[in-house]
């Protein structure tokens, strides 16, 4: 079977699975899986990069505690604007 198709020569790796009685199946495993497997994955990789932003804003909620210490100032803590115009900049 190898001789008869002169292609297979540049596939050498794929000929174990040629040993099912079908070379046509071979030409085309090399060829198209990696363009699936490379798309799908780029696209994983910028939607796990919002959910770590998400994380990051309870991270500043901790910052309330320090500012607790100032009981004397309650009319500053409507600083809470602009925590709103940092989730419009992302």
């Amino acid at each position: 079977m190898m001789v008869q198709y002169p292609a297979m020569s540049s596939y050498q790796v794929p000929m174990t699975q040629g040993s099912q009685g079908l070379p046509q199946q071979s030409y085309q495993q090399p060829i198209v899986l990696p363009n699936q497997s490379g798309g799908r994955r780029r696209r994983r990789r910028r939607r796990r990069r919002r959910r770590r932003r998400r994380r990051r804003r309870r991270r500043r909620r901790r910052r309330r505690r320090r500012r607790r210490r100032r009981r004397r100032r309650r009319r500053r803590r409507r600083r809470r604007r602009r925590r709103r115009r940092r989730r419009n900049l992302k």
